[in-house]
């Protein structure tokens, strides 16, 4: 990508993304997906293996407050998670009260700029052979590749 697109630096998509996983058997949780919105806060599960679920919280912050947050460790993301959604209906505060800090991790989400059709025209001109694959080829945010990337 940067040999043909260049190398701009990621943007900021204005949010951070609090990943972990708990043991969870409720109705909602059990093999299936399920997403809740409150605000600008969002709260993604799915199964992670059987009667585990992964979970996902991502919400707008500034970006100074997003890597003080995720320098801040696993117990601050978790206790952040809780926070923010510790009363949210259930199986949510379940599954945040049974995460282990161990299985926390967060970080600030970034992009890249679509690629300019442009300049993979000018690479064919030059009889290069170009080839983007996955994530390269596009410029949607990294949550964790879980099926929309």
């Amino acid at each position: 990508r940067a040999q043909t697109l260049g190398s701009e630096p990621p943007r900021y998509l204005g949010v951070i993304v609090i990943l972990g996983r708990a043991a969870c058997t409720h109705p909602l949780a059990h093999r299936k997906v399920f997403q809740t919105l409150g605000g600008e806060t969002r709260f993604y599960a799915m199964p992670f293996v059987e009667g585990v679920t992964m979970w996902q919280l991502s919400f707008a912050v500034a970006l100074e407050e997003a890597n003080a947050l995720r320098e801040a460790g696993q117990l601050a993301l978790l206790a952040e998670a809780r926070r923010r959604c510790g009363a949210w209906h259930d199986p949510i505060p379940q599954i945040l009260q049974d995460s282990m800090p161990g299985d926390v991790s967060g970080y600030p989400a970034f992009d890249r700029p679509p690629p300019d059709p442009s300049a993979l025209a000018s690479a064919r001109q030059l009889n290069d052979q170009v080839v983007l694959l996955g994530d390269a080829s596009h410029p949607m945010s990294p949550f964790r590749g879980q099926g929309a990337n």
